[in-house]
C-alpha cells in the first residue's frame, strides 16, 4: 500500500494499492482511499492513480488486468475511472 501525499507540504490525504495480485493470470485489484476530503476534486487520486497503473502496466512483468469495485452513485470515482 502507498500513501498519497501532497509534496510540498508532506500532508497524507489518502492510500492507494493493487492487491492482491494474482501472479498466475497477470490480475490485480486496484484500491484507492481520498481520506482527506478537504483535499478531494484537484486531481491527486487521478495523478496517483495513473503513476500506479502506469507502473503496474510497464513493469518488467506487467500484469494484464487490473479490476476494481466502484459504487454506481460516486459519480466523481466512476468519471475518474472509466478517464483512466
Amino acid at each position: 500500500m502507498g500513501a498519497i501525499k501532497i509534496k510540498n507540504f508532506d500532508k497524507h490525504i489518502g492510500n492507494i494499492k493493487v492487491e492482491p495480485i494474482n501472479y498466475k493470470y497477470s490480475l490485480g485489484e486496484f484500491e484507492i482511499l481520498m481520506g482527506d476530503k478537504s483535499e478531494w476534486n484537484k486531481g491527486y487520486a487521478k495523478e496517483a492513480s495513473k503513476v500506479v497503473m502506469d507502473y503496474f502496466f510497464e513493469k518488467e512483468e506487467p500484469l494484464r488486468k487490473i479490476t476494481l469495485c466502484v459504487l454506481e452513485e460516486n459519480k466523481a470515482a466512476v468519471k475518474l475511472y472509466k478517464n483512466l
